[in-house]
């Protein structure tokens, strides 16, 4: 990830005078700041503006910030998001429980916003250095490599291993014609497996698209085809 403007951070804490006191030594550093009170406003928040850091409180009112991040690590979007978590220095528990979540880095309140700064540096270097996931967009699917996770429209879907590694191969090869030869190829290493099967999982798949699943088309004795231009036509 290479930041060619300001990096965005969103800080969620609930505290009005700490909260307010941080998004203004924050500006001053060079960051774009978001800032949010409630947990339900932080998801709110991530949708909407793709912060490139979160950091977060842990004692929220309403959603509490280990949900937060919980909820933040099962979405694809978010699953790599970089986060601090900050909390109160008689709450040890909730840092070993934030960091088993996936949080990366914490803070103990009181704490010093040169280390703050230092800490969310750290965090972004990091980040840059880890280089953009791959990832593979066709239209309203998006395909993470690293995760192996699908999703349509922003919504992952819930496959099996190789109806995610069927949908894949028809996905990077748009308006192309497979036979089912090459899907067994492509997407099964058992080599005694039946052609047949090739077509009860695309049956299967295909129930999974629900109504984007004529984007697969047969293609009558040959084999199968993902057209894009199906999935458009599907929600107009």
């Amino acid at each position: 990830m290479c930041f060619k403007r300001s990096p965005v951070l969103l800080l969620v804490e609930d505290d009005p005078a700490l909260r307010r006191m941080l998004e203004i030594r924050l500006k001053r550093e060079g960051f774009g700041v978001r800032a949010a009170t409630r947990g339900e406003e932080a998801l709110f928040f991530m949708e909407r503006y793709s912060p490139d850091l979160l950091i977060l409180d842990l004692m929220l009112p309403g959603i509490d910030g280990l949900e937060v991040l919980r909820r933040l690590r099962r979405q694809p979007q978010t699953r790599s998001l970089p986060v601090l978590i900050l909390t109160a220095r008689s709450r040890e528990e909730d840092v070993v429980q934030g960091l088993e979540l996936g949080a990366d880095d914490y803070l103990r309140k009181p704490f010093s916003v040169r280390e703050l700064v230092a800490r969310i540096r750290a965090l972004l270097r990091r980040v840059q250095d880890q280089g953009e996931p791959q990832v593979l967009r066709i239209g309203p699917f998006t395909v993470w490599e690293e995760e192996g996770v699908v999703t349509l429209y922003g919504r992952e879907l819930s496959l099996s291993p190789i109806e995610r590694k069927l949908l894949i191969a028809l996905l990077r090869r748009p308006g192309r014609v497979l036979n089912r030869k090459a899907l067994l190829d492509l997407v099964w290493e058992d080599r005694d497996v039946l052609p047949r099967v090739v077509d009860a999982t695309v049956k299967n798949l295909r129930k999974k698209l629900g109504p984007y699943r004529h984007a697969i088309v047969t293609v009558r004795g040959i084999g199968y085809r993902f057209d894009l231009l199906k999935v458009v036509s599907s929600v107009e």
